[in-house]
């Protein structure tokens, strides 16, 4: 009797891997759609003109040559033929190299030129407040002109084709239908490319985001050149540095690295942390350099602290304190800890506490490098016992 063959299984294994290949495929068009939604497009071949930020809500641009619009993150380059647009209730700001910046206000669309060192903002519509730097700053709309002066400040409103334009600070020159005329702080004008008439209607500008001050952290511990010495293994080693701000915001987390090299390339430690701290395990003594960078929920990252460095060596440890308590002309006024003569590990001297026996009421806390206590480098009045 002949035996049939099992022809199931070697059907199914061409099916898996064409279902295998086909979901790879999926996942792959998936996350370059991904990426091409959420990046910010550059122009490597072409010299910026500057940068675009944000703060309530998010910037688009769009470059000349493309009909789709980007969605700018903070900081993002901005090029010659540019067009930026706001909507209702953002706000923008463009650092050009020059030095000069223009603050966009909600429902406005501008397109940005290099036109020499002068850049040029031609408002379609919407209102603009353009201050110039060390060049001059080119303002148009439709036939009109206006030539921000260095040093001066500009607000500029483009609606129903007339170019309203206030003069708030320096100089410029306006011009219209052929007419030119030169503006100074607190004058006015309409431009509606067929007549030029001074105007005192105020013009109002959305407040522009100001550029982020982001600062750096401060590293507490370990402390610059310090020494933690260890018996037997490797010991954890306890990071910590300033919980910094940014615009009223803590961060999402701070990036931790630390390297054998002062440039910190290729770090043996890179991690992550929410908190101000982390207790890390290095993989080998020797001397360490560390760092740590801030990172906000929005993406942008604070300046890096500045490199610390300290050493592991094997050796002995100090041996654990004996508090004691010596006895002073008052016997209701003593100290407690830390007793005369401590010696504090590098590693616990942020965490050091003083405590005292005293009677109720407010005394005077010093400490000094001096034994006479000349010039002590803390002297205020504390209540309590700590």
């Amino acid at each position: 009797m002949a035996k049939k063959k099992n022809t199931k299984s070697a059907r199914a294994l061409p099916d898996i891997l064409a279902a295998a290949l086909c979901l790879a495929g999926a996942a792959l068009c998936l996350a370059y759609f991904w990426l091409d939604l959420n990046r910010s497009l550059e122009r490597y071949s072409e010299q910026p003109l500057g940068t675009v930020s944000w703060k309530r809500r998010a910037a688009q641009r769009r470059f000349a040559n493309r009909v789709l619009w980007d969605r700018l993150r903070q900081d993002s380059p901005v090029y010659s033929g540019d067009y930026i647009r706001t909507e209702e209730l953002s706000a923008a700001a463009i650092s050009f190299a020059s030095g000069s910046l223009v603050n966009i206000g909600e429902n406005s669309l501008i397109q940005i030129f290099r036109e020499g060192e002068a850049p040029r903002v031609r408002l379609n519509e919407g209102s603009l407040r353009a201050r110039a730097r060390e060049a001059d700053l080119l303002i148009a709309s439709g036939d009109n002109n206006v030539r921000v002066k260095p040093g001066g400040l500009v607000s500029a409103r483009a609606e129903n084709e007339v170019l309203r334009v206030k003069v708030e600070e320096g100089g410029a020159r306006v011009s219209s239908a052929g007419d030119a005329r030169e503006a100074a702080a607190g004058e006015g004008f309409s431009l509606s490319g067929a007549a030029l008439e001074s105007s005192s209607a105020e013009i109002s500008v959305s407040a522009a985001p100001q550029a982020p001050v982001l600062l750096p952290p401060v590293l507490f511990t370990p402390g610059e050149g310090g020494v933690i010495r260890y018996q037997g293994g490797l010991p954890r080693v306890r990071f910590r540095w300033n919980a910094v701000e940014g615009e009223g915001l803590l961060p999402s987390y701070y990036i931790l690295e630390a390297s054998d090299s002062p440039g910190l390339e290729n770090p043996a430690l890179s991690l992550q942390s929410r908190e101000n701290g982390a207790w890390v395990s290095l993989p080998a003594p020797g001397l360490w350099y560390w760092r740590v960078r801030p990172v906000y929920s929005d993406g942008r990252q604070a300046p890096a602290s500045p490199v610390g460095s300290f050493r592991v060596e094997e050796g002995p440890v100090p041996d654990a304190p004996v508090l004691f308590a010596p006895p002073l002309e008052d016997a209701s006024l003593r100290t407690i800890f830390p007793p005369d003569g401590y010696v504090v590990a590098e590693a616990l001297l942020p965490d050091l506490r003083f405590t005292w026996k005293a009677p109720a009421g407010e005394a005077q806390f010093q400490v000094s490098s001096r034994e006479d206590f000349a010039g002590p480098e803390v002297d205020e009045g504390v209540s309590g016992t700590a």
